[in-house]
């Protein structure tokens, strides 16, 4: 006669009335004004969250962008990306820039950035606050890495290797002198690129100085490395005996700071803390597959990433974050989850992935309860275009461990009735004094 069509009469009455009264007043209807406020302050939550999720898709792809243009010009105007870097980016040839020299030489090439910082964070792509010659290219810093290695191997020092290159001691090597003694010496590396980088004045022939730098310079360890999956797997196994869970290992080891990036210095850390002393930097090429300068979970254990990320889309869909699904999800506000309570938390509130399995990769100490920690981390990392579209988390699981609803209609008075359970059970608690609502 009100307006009410949805059904569900008895289960309403029975979940107002707490105190098997028979009737109902005034009192019993206070508990949905919380209720409302905080659906307010979570889809408040939600949109503040969409919307700096969409600003920072749109700043990276900015910063993308520019740096590709930016690489393109150090291209055009120095034929070569290891000249560009000894000319414009680092003249004293350490190889190595730092933020406030690398500003310094975007102004000198007068490249006009819209934000230097932005450019600068796209540059460093390990965020280590350093830039290093792999990180404007690869191919470049391998190349010039294997051609130092030859020097060092074969003869000891750039003097030594500028005099057998020079065949008739004239001080001076031209290109075509330069491919033919170092194909005649055995080194097999496409050279037109390398000599183009070593000729930093673009002068048209080598003289000692110009690759005199290379002896102070110490390639890391994977530029001279290739990919070694053995050992790449040897990792894992030794980190599964030791941590258990590939997660836990990532968590407690390899990305102790929640960022979802390990770079080389704290993977290679890492490696002398489990005492591994195979093919470290081999490993590390298997892992760094794209050439990135930093690994992710999703390189590292796909099945996990795919299970954390698809649970930050949801939560960030529907509560506005990971740290905010956490205290709806802790209905009786201990500040802990029990396998048995997230588990019917997930499902109440319409999680449709996999909770228990999800649980475990989060109980990483194996507790058997999660804290806010163990989730929240979660709000900081960095998630792609591709895994903020809603076909993400369904993708991510499977049809098998997803089950379609029969109709949006369908699923929306499912939810409505496990939520108003949730809530009246959460009320009955907080009425006896055993702790807070949702």
């Amino acid at each position: 006669a009100k307006g009410w069509d949805k059904g569900f009469e008895l289960l309403l009455f029975g979940s107002l009335d707490i105190s098997r009264e028979g009737s109902l007043s005034e009192k019993h209807f206070r508990w949905f004004e919380l209720e409302v406020q905080r659906t307010k302050l979570r889809e408040t939550a939600r949109k503040t969250l969409a919307d700096l999720a969409a600003m920072r898709v749109s700043a990276k792809a900015a910063s993308n962008t520019e740096l590709k243009a930016f690489k393109q010009h150090l291209k055009s105007k120095y034929g070569s990306f290891l000249r560009a870097w000894r000319r414009a980016l680092t003249p004293n040839d350490s190889l190595v820039i730092y933020k406030h020299h690398f500003v310094k030489a975007c102004s000198k090439l007068g490249w006009a950035s819209a934000d230097p910082k932005a450019l600068w964070l796209a540059f460093d792509q390990d965020e280590s606050g350093e830039a290093t010659l792999d990180e404007l290219d690869f191919a470049s810093a391998r190349t010039l890495a294997l051609f130092k290695r030859w020097i060092d191997e074969c003869f000891g020092s750039s003097l030594a290797a500028f005099n057998a290159i020079d065949e008739d001691g004239s001080k001076t090597v031209k290109p075509d002198e330069f491919e033919k003694a170092l194909s005649s010496l055995g080194f097999k590396i496409p050279k037109k690129d390398l000599f183009n980088g070593l000729d930093k004045d673009g002068k048209r022939f080598l003289i000692p100085e110009d690759i005199a730098f290379l002896d102070r310079w110490k390639p890391l360890p994977f530029l001279v490395a290739n990919p070694n999956p053995e050992a790449a797997e040897r990792v894992k196994e030794i980190l599964l005996e030791q941590y258990k869970y590939l997660l836990s290992a990532w968590r407690q080891l390899l990305d102790n700071d929640g960022s979802n990036r390990c770079n080389w210095d704290e993977f290679s850390e890492a490696m002398a803390t489990i005492q591994f002393d195979g093919d470290i930097a081999g490993a590390w090429r298997v892992l760094d597959a794209d050439q990135a300068g930093y690994i992710t979970l999703a390189a590292f254990d796909p099945a996990a990433n795919e299970i954390l990320q698809s649970f930050r889309r949801w939560a960030d869909e529907e509560f506005g974050g990971v740290k905010p699904a956490f205290h709806v999800l802790d209905a009786d506000g201990s500040g802990d989850i029990t396998r048995a309570e997230f588990r019917q938390a997930c499902r109440i509130f319409g999680f449709r992935g996999n909770p228990g399995r999800l649980f475990t990769s989060l109980d990483v100490n194996c507790s058997g309860a999660l804290e806010i920690p163990q989730l929240s981390f979660l709000d900081a990392w960095e998630m792609s275009e591709d895994q903020l579209s809603p076909s993400a988390a369904e993708a991510s699981f499977g049809a098998s461990s997803i089950s379609k609803p029969e109709s949006i209609s369908a699923r929306r008075d499912s939810r409505s009735e496990a939520m108003m359970m949730h809530g009246s059970m959460s009320h009955r608690i907080s009425s006896s004094g055993g702790g807070g609502g949702l």
